[in-house]
């Protein structure tokens, strides 16, 4: 008679539509490791589509009355604030059906993966996981192109990683080759239809031909948007100051911002801050997944005198650059790697004093400014901080398109820090939860 070993039970909550052509390749390889996998989801739309693809996401709500926990407050105020809702009692029913179906979802898994962690719905999951016990796995984009950040505390400056990334700058890995002085490939944000899994859209629409209709319009929009963000603005057309500082925007309702910009609470204060303590022209670039949401025009407005740029080259802008300005973006990272002293105003994994230059508050910016426009990035501590980041924080894997080799890794870290439990003598296995009808191979073509 076969040895049944305990199966580990892990629920991912897919709170984020754009991440599934990730997350469903990585619950295929953890099922190949003998893992149950589980979905959650609130959102219509996404539980569709994981029901598309064989999945059987858990309920979203559950009745009854039950009071919403202290860990929810920040989560709470996050979402009042990007959706410009009040924070009243409306809010608080909402966050509470969340909660509910949450805290019932992570009774049947024995730990929890969110992706990043910081939106009210990944946090109802979180916070039921730790309520009861439970560890809890966060992801997120990577500072590095093509990397995925894991940690079992947060995210960005939330991640316990920060502190020992801290202290030990040493030791690259093979798989990040040495940047300093070197040629390096700078992502620009994704366009056209790399978007929220068009892909997928097109499946559901193919499945239940009513929703075609909506599809279409949402393609339509994708183009039209993507079109926007290529548009050039007065500023592409001028040439670089021969020294300038860059102040690459960042999205404006992004939870780094919100939750870790320090004194920074917009991008109109970070750029209030740095008009009044550059001591050389100041280049400003659009974030292209602003253009459209923000009002980015009342803010060339307010800051004229600024050469502002959306199309230009965001290598050819850090290239040039004396400095680089940022509230916390993964863009500093990459200025780092260019050789180019950064300025650090809010709260961020990487930023540490000696490597980058922090501006505390308005009034800490203008001798940190003068001081990076003074000097040239080390090019040991660049590589340092890259083995550092691999070591504590990272995983080597694009998750537009995720491979065998980079799951495998994301898998091994994932099992690293979530230890088999021991559960008790014939505790059943979760219900509902088969494999994926779809194979991994369509979900790789999707993407």
């Amino acid at each position: 008679m076969a040895l049944l070993l305990p199966t580990r039970r892990l629920l991912i909550a897919a709170t984020d539509g754009g991440v599934l052509r990730c997350l469903l390749p990585l619950a295929a390889a953890l099922r190949g490791r003998g893992w149950t996998v589980g979905f959650w989801s609130p959102f219509l739309r996404d539980r569709l589509w994981l029901r598309c693809l064989g999945e059987h996401p858990l309920p979203a709500t559950r009745s009854g009355e039950d009071a919403l926990p202290d860990a929810l407050e920040p989560a709470l105020e996050l979402r009042a604030s990007v959706g410009g809702l009040r924070f009243d009692e409306r809010l608080r029913r909402h966050a509470a059906e969340q909660w509910r179906g949450a805290r019932a979802a992570m009774q049947r898994f024995d730990a929890a993966l969110v992706w990043n962690g910081g939106e009210l719905q990944a946090a109802c999951v979180a916070a039921a996981a730790r309520a009861q016990g439970k560890p809890v796995v966060f992801l997120e984009n990577g500072l590095l192109p093509r990397t995925l950040q894991i940690d079992p505390q947060g995210v960005n400056a939330a991640a316990s990683a920060r502190e020992r990334i801290a202290s030990r700058w040493s030791g690259a890995p093979r798989w990040i080759a040495p940047v300093a002085g070197a040629a390096v490939r700078v992502a620009e944000p994704s366009l056209l239809f790399r978007w929220s899994a068009t892909a997928l859209e097109w499946l559901e629409a193919s499945l239940h031909p009513e929703r075609a209709r909506f599809a279409l319009q949402v393609r339509r929009r994708a183009i039209r948007d993507a079109r926007r963000r290529k548009r050039p603005v007065p500023g592409d057309r001028a040439s670089l100051p021969e020294r300038f500082v860059f102040v690459p925007l960042q999205v404006h309702d992004d939870t780094q911002v919100l939750r870790h910009g320090g004194w920074v609470r917009s991008m109109g204060d970070l750029l209030a801050g740095v008009r009044a303590a550059s001591p050389l022209p100041v280049v400003v670039r659009e974030h292209p997944m602003d253009v459209g949401r923000a009002d980015l025009r009342s803010l060339r407005a307010r800051f004229p005198e600024f050469l502002w740029t959306r199309a230009r080259s965001l290598e050819e802008c850090l290239r040039r650059a004396a400095a680089v300005v940022t509230i916390n973006s993964t863009v500093g990272v990459e200025a780092l790697a260019l050789g180019r002293p950064v300025v650090v105003c809010g709260e961020c994994v990487y930023g540490v004093e000696g490597l980058v230059h922090l501006a505390r508050d308005p009034e800490g910016l203008r001798p940190a400014l003068a001081a990076a426009c003074a000097r040239e990035s080390a090019p040991a501590e660049v590589e340092s901080l890259l083995g550092a980041l691999a070591r504590e924080l990272h995983v080597a894997l694009d998750r537009h398109r995720p491979d065998a080799a980079g799951l495998e890794r994301l898998v091994n870290r994932i099992e690293e820090l979530l230890p088999p439990p021991a559960p008790p003598a014939g505790e059943p296995e979760a219900e509902a939860l088969s494999a994926p009808v779809l194979s991994t191979e369509l979900v790789g073509a999707l993407s």
